[in-house]
């Protein structure tokens, strides 16, 4: 498998962060933090830029919501500053691993989504007599930093880079080990462990938990268990 280089020179191209600057904004003008950061984006750009270079940005954390859409979750939200970083990491990254995802992945993935994920289940209910409706308990919470990383390094070879992609995956440990939060979301005790987890609500995240951890189990089904209908939203499978 080949192994890309060069992203880190074009993660700190300015025109590459204007547009991810652009992208974030879209759509969320109204919000207060949005539109002060499209005011002065200019500066965003610059000082980003200068932060990444010289390897020292940080991310600013997670402002920890909890809702209940449909089931209780803990939705973690951050600064509109490092969702640019989020943005601009995760346009370098989604041609490296969409390509080669299965037809069975519909979650987060252009010309894919819910409406096509349903109209094909429905296909396989009219086709198959029996379904086996599974998910991943606590999918997110769940989710090892280590076993990101890893898969990461099998298609990405650029160190800096990487290490920005590392100062991610480790801001976001650890969220969920508060009790009150466990309580909220209706976690066990022994599941998940504490000290993992990547963040509900952060575009990396969504890359990671849709198109990264899970595409080998689309391809073992097809092709080792031969599962004659399969489909995959995320963690939701059929």
């Amino acid at each position: 498998m080949n192994r890309r280089g060069g992203l880190f020179a074009r993660l700190v191209d300015r025109d590459h962060l204007e547009r991810a600057v652009a992208a974030t904004v879209r759509g969320k003008l109204r919000r207060a933090d949005v539109a002060w950061l499209w005011f002065r984006r200019e500066a965003v750009v610059r000082s980003l830029r200068d932060e990444l270079i010289r390897g020292v940005w940080r991310p600013g954390g997670f402002e920890l919501l909890t809702i209940r859409d449909p089931k209780p979750r803990v939705i973690a939200r951050a600064p509109v500053e490092d969702r640019v970083v989020h943005t601009a990491l995760v346009s370098l990254m989604e041609p490296l691993f969409l390509p080669s995802l299965s037809e069975t992945a519909f979650a987060c993935r252009p010309g894919y989504g819910t409406h096509r994920a349903r109209l094909r289940l429905l296909a396989l209910l009219r086709r198959h007599r029996f379904f086996v409706p599974l998910d991943v308990k606590a999918y997110f919470p769940s989710i090892d930093p280590a076993i990101v990383r890893a898969l990461l390094e099998r298609r990405i070879r650029d160190r800096p880079f990487l290490a920005v992609v590392d100062r991610v995956l480790d801001s976001g440990v650890g969220l969920h080990d508060d009790p009150a939060m466990r309580r909220h979301a209706r976690m066990d005790d022994d599941w998940p462990p504490r000290g993992i987890g990547l963040p509900i609500g952060a575009l990396t995240s969504q890359l990671f938990a849709a198109h990264v951890v899970l595409a080998g189990l689309d391809h073992h089904v097809k092709r080792t268990l031969k599962v004659p209908g399969f489909v995959r939203y995320a963690d939701d499978l059929v």
